[in-house]
């Protein structure tokens, strides 16, 4: 497969994208090879196209899912199936040498160019890429508190007293 001979990001073409996803383990080769060369400034935008590929697919099992967040200087990114309304399968996961801004400022100007993806979330941090239908939740970003959902007088976990009840004895307390 050429495109496991490619030794930059920029340098992997359509045509090398193509050949890789003809079948399931190509496109996971490929997929571990980007992970490799796959480094900041390189123009990591053709793992859109490839993500965008993997979706017509026939191989593929369900609509498909590709979620990239960020991981210090580079980013993770998961492609999955969603076999059901509540079961999918992860088809790979692992971590690209790219900031994920490179990606998070491109998408905006190539969403056409991803059919049949869409664009479901974006954040500074994190994109989520899928069929319609396909869910996008996304974590709080990581330098952002979770908020309190805690009921209205409700202590924190770190308030609470403490016992010095054993599980038998609150077992016993009608626990």
């Amino acid at each position: 497969m050429r495109a496991l001979l490619r030794e930059r990001a920029s340098d992997v073409t359509f045509q090398d994208i193509e050949e890789a996803c003809a079948t399931r383990d190509g496109a996971t080769a490929l997929l571990e090879h980007y992970a490799t060369i796959a480094r900041a400034g390189e123009s990591v935008a053709s793992l859109l196209v490839l993500a965008s590929h993997l979706a017509t697919r026939p191989w593929m099992r369900g609509p498909v899912r590709v979620r990239l967040t960020a991981d210090g200087d580079g980013m993770r990114v998961e492609v999955s199936e969603h076999l059901d309304a509540t079961s999918k399968a992860v088809t790979w996961t692992g971590r690209l040498g790219a900031p994920i801004t490179e990606l998070v400022d491109v998408v905006p100007h190539v969403a056409a160019q991803l059919a049949p993806l869409r664009l479901l979330a974006q954040r500074h941090d994190a994109l989520v890429l899928g069929h319609r239908g396909v869910t996008a939740s996304l974590p709080p970003p990581a330098d952002e508190p979770l908020p309190d959902t805690r009921p209205a007088g409700a202590l924190p976990i770190s308030e609470l007293p403490t016992s010095e009840a054993t599980p038998d004895d609150a077992l016993d307390e009608g626990w």
